[in-house]
């Protein structure tokens, strides 16, 4: 995103700073807009962890490594087996032999020098060897299949990022048995970041999603992060207000390209309603 110029957001400021000077602006929290407890699907002893807190990650990465001997192993016979043709091969070879044989018996019904028997015995064991070859080739679709599944399985020994984020903590560690669903990395994004401010119910009414919002950040000074003022777009307004409080809960995403931290507070100002999408030309 590209910066705004300092005066823009001297004016951003001076708006949100009036306002809470004045009591206006609602206080919430900002939160990671992603926020995963990646789990395992299977059981077994962590072989490698390959990320580290504090790191960043693209989507697909290793992240913890289980030991798959025992399933790479299993691929690779299921491998063997799919990619093999010569029991296809041996089959087809048998099938072509007893046409050959009928053939030949057919020949010597038509010279009487063979019986009407030896002709039924002769297509009968055609038609057999045919069936030994269709099953033969179903059996190696099948081993294709078997080495998919094979495959699937392996895989589900390796945890990979389903998003590019940053690794927040690891709770494993190499030599540790872990069990299916158990957390073993939490994962965050925090650009963009996520606000959910409880906005009274009276002034959440004239609220819509897209609507522009200001959110700054109520950090020390000393801390570089005080006062920043991120520029924040509502997603969502609840569709139910809280009885006990007279709120409803808003949401809000805001673009976070310096990597402010998640889980501070912040002030919330909204700016005007959504402009009305433009109208379709008749």
């Amino acid at each position: 995103m590209r910066a705004r110029p300092p005066t823009v957001l001297v004016t951003m400021w001076v708006l949100i700073s009036s306002a809470h000077a004045r009591g206006g602006g609602v206080e919430a929290i900002t939160l990671p807009s992603t926020d995963l407890r990646l789990t395992l699907a299977v059981a077994g002893v962590v072989a490698r962890v390959e990320a580290a807190p504090g790191g960043r990650v693209s989507a697909g990465d290793a992240l913890v490594v289980l030991d798959d001997r025992e399933a790479v192993a299993l691929e690779s016979l299921q491998r063997l087996r799919a990619q093999s043709t010569l029991e296809v091969d041996a089959a087809e070879a048998e099938w072509r032999l007893a046409q050959n044989e009928e053939a030949r018996v057919r020949d010597a019904f038509e010279k009487d020098a063979a019986g009407a028997f030896e002709v039924e015995r002769a297509a009968l064991q055609t038609a057999r060897r045919r069936v030994e070859l269709d099953l033969t080739a179903r059996r190696l679709e099948e081993a294709g299949l078997l080495l998919r599944q094979a495959t699937l399985r392996r895989e589900q020994f390796t945890l990979r990022a389903p998003v590019a984020g940053m690794v927040e903590t690891v709770l494993v560690d190499p030599g540790e048995g872990v069990q299916p669903q158990q957390a073993v990395v939490r994962l965050v994004v925090t650009d963009p970041l996520r606000i959910e401010a409880a906005v009274p119910t009276q002034e959440s009414l004239g609220l819509r999603a897209g609507q522009a919002a200001l959110a700054r950040l109520l950090l020390p000074a000393t801390t570089g992060g005080g006062g920043e003022v991120l520029e924040a777009r509502v997603v969502s307004v609840g569709a139910v207000a809280d009885a006990a409080s007279d709120t409803r809960l808003v949401r809000l995403e805001a673009p976070n390209p310096r990597g402010l931290p998640a889980g501070t507070r912040v002030v919330v100002e909204f700016a005007g309603p959504a402009p009305p999408a433009p109208a379709a030309d008749r």
